[in-house]
């Protein structure tokens, strides 16, 4: 059984997980990942900022970032600024949870060993995202 956990570590947002972990848990099974726990995590920009920094060595705030761990019983963690969610669901004049969806669908594909390195792989990515957004 998988044990998906949303974690809101930002004091200034409330989020409803329960639909978020619902869809997540689909999207998994559908996927075919029917084992694997998965943490997504909550927070702001100065934490992503540093992260992002510590991990990628790029020193700005970035929207997601995925740690896969390719383990049986554990996929690994996502953390997502919610600020930047705010502030790109106002740019794109979507709703701020379907713009949190679409940020946790992304991270996902990651954990699911999709990449955006190549043209190729960016396109089978999008492409895997669009199902479920």
């Amino acid at each position: 059984m998988q044990k998906i956990q949303i974690i809101n570590a930002h004091k200034s947002y409330r989020i409803k997980t329960g639909l978020l972990k619902n869809k997540v848990e689909h999207l998994l099974k559908t996927e075919g990942r029917k084992k694997g726990d998965v943490n997504i995590i909550l927070s702001n920009n100065r934490y992503l900022k540093n992260l992002n920094k510590r991990f990628r060595k790029k020193n700005y705030a970035t929207d997601v970032l995925s740690f896969p761990f390719n383990e049986p019983d554990f996929l690994g963690e996502i953390y997502i600024s919610l600020e930047k969610v705010k502030k790109q669901s106002k740019k794109l004049k979507a709703a701020f949870y379907s713009e949190l969806w679409c940020l946790i669908t992304h991270g996902l594909f990651h954990l699911l060993g999709f990449t955006h390195k190549t043209h190729r792989n960016r396109a089978l990515m999008e492409k895997k995202e669009a199902k479920y957004l």
